[in-house]
């Protein structure tokens, strides 16, 4: 009887190991309905595929195409890419209920009927790219939202329905660059806040997009900041709070923008390249960091079709060298004055302002050389000494409270 009672309890440590296995170190892919239903009766005790997850296409069209995936509900993780593309059938993900990680992408591309992702809800890790693309039914994002990071880039793009990126809120760190292009319905990119970006944010041919407030957490983003071809997009407020790049910063065919101003603290030399192509509502461009980055020595701007003052290079750089303190902030109320211009390293101001107002400095190069905050009392002088700094032209900005202005600041060597 002992002997018997050993044998059932191998028997059942058997059975407990093979629940939880690692499995198929090259993957799997399902091209019909037929080898998804088989997959629990070849691998009983698969539930941790080391390789890849393919789904789809059918090898014969419609017929005998992927329709339903709860067979495959013992999965609970793929170390390789989990990919499901153009399952003509397959309305939803049920069946992948429990899948927690996936160590390369998830693709999601050319599932024309596919509407319901919610059965992704238990997935905490990707470790490369996250694309929903070419998925003309899919409404909703929802059932991402236990994803906190991805290794890669996250891609949406081409998906018809999709209104907003709802679904996206758990995920805060961003591996790779953030492209959200060609969504025909997107209205907005509320849902997705990232706080940071290693790569590029590239927001491209949403007609209907007004809201970009996917970006309003971000400080830096790794790579290029692209806006283009979003006809319907009147704000940059979004960007308010985003002072670095590590790439280009264009913005193009957005013609019902009107102010480029949020994008002023944007440190000119993290820009590498800088567009601003047809804007017809952009008339001024000559933002302290945009006229810092056209004094660079390496600056590649283009410039063009934008409204009278912002039309090429040499408009912009024009008002950059002529703007005053005074002209450039009586519209925005702050009324300040600056004197003597040129000067020998001690610049006065003097103005109304609501207190704090920020001064900043560059030099030819576009680097801050002096920085500092006024504290000072509306109508109270306030005294820059910039003795230390080499004779030559610099760009003093002036930021506070209803606005920021620019000035052409000249040092010149004193006389003995």
């Amino acid at each position: 009887m002992h002997r018997i009672i050993t044998i059932l309890l191998s028997g059942v440590g058997s059975l407990s190991i093979a629940h939880a296995q690692n499995c198929l170190p090259q993957g799997i892919a399902f091209n019909l309905q037929s080898e998804v239903n088989a997959f629990p009766i070849n691998h009983p005790g698969c539930t941790q595929i080391d390789g890849f997850l393919k789904i789809g296409p059918s090898n014969d069209g419609f017929a005998g195409g992927i329709t339903d995936l709860t067979p495959l509900s013992q999965i609970t993780s793929v170390g390789g890419y989990l990919l499901v593309e153009f399952t003509l059938g397959l309305e939803s993900l049920d069946g992948l209920d429990n899948l927690a990680s996936v160590g390369g992408y998830v693709r999601l591309d050319g599932n024309d009927n596919l509407a319901d992702i919610t059965a992704l809800s238990n997935l905490t890790t990707v470790s490369g790219l996250l694309e929903v693309r070419l998925n003309q039914s899919l409404t909703s994002l929802e059932g991402l939202g236990s994803l906190s990071s991805t290794g890669g880039n996250v891609s949406i793009r081409l998906n018809d329905e999709l209104t907003d990126l709802q679904g996206l809120e758990g995920l805060v760190d961003v591996g790779g660059a953030v492209a959200v292009e060609g969504n025909t319905a997107l209205q907005s990119m509320n849902g997705l806040a990232p706080q940071s970006v290693g790569a590029a944010f590239w927001v491209k041919g949403n007609p209907q997009l007004t809201d970009l407030s996917a970006a309003s957490g971000l400080t830096s983003i790794g790579g290029a900041l692209n806006l283009q071809d979003n006809a319907a997009l009147a704000s940059l407020e979004d960007f308010a709070g985003v002072t670095a790049l590590g790439g280009y910063l264009r913005v193009q065919d957005c013609p019902l923008l009107t102010d480029l101003s949020p994008l002023q603290n944007i440190d000119p030399t993290t820009i590498t390249q800088l567009l601003l192509q047809d804007l017809p509502g952009v008339s001024d461009c000559a933002l302290g960091n945009i006229c810092a980055y056209l004094g660079l020595p390496d600056a590649q701007p283009t410039i063009a079709n934008n409204a009278a003052g912002c039309a090429s290079v040499a408009e912009v750089e024009a008002a950059c060298a002529s703007t005053s303190i005074a002209d450039a902030t009586a519209a925005a109320g702050l009324a300040v004055q600056l004197f003597p211009n040129p000067s020998l390293g001690v610049v006065h101001l003097q103005g109304s302002w609501q207190p704090p107002v920020d001064l900043r400095v560059y030099d030819p190069a576009g680097r801050t050389v002096h920085q500092e905050r006024v504290t000072a009392a509306t109508g109270a002088a306030h005294t820059l000494h910039l003795a230390h700094l080499l004779p030559g032209a610099y760009l003093l900005q002036v930021q506070g409270d209803k606005g920021i202005a620019t000035a052409r600041l000249i040092i010149e060597r004193s006389h003995p």
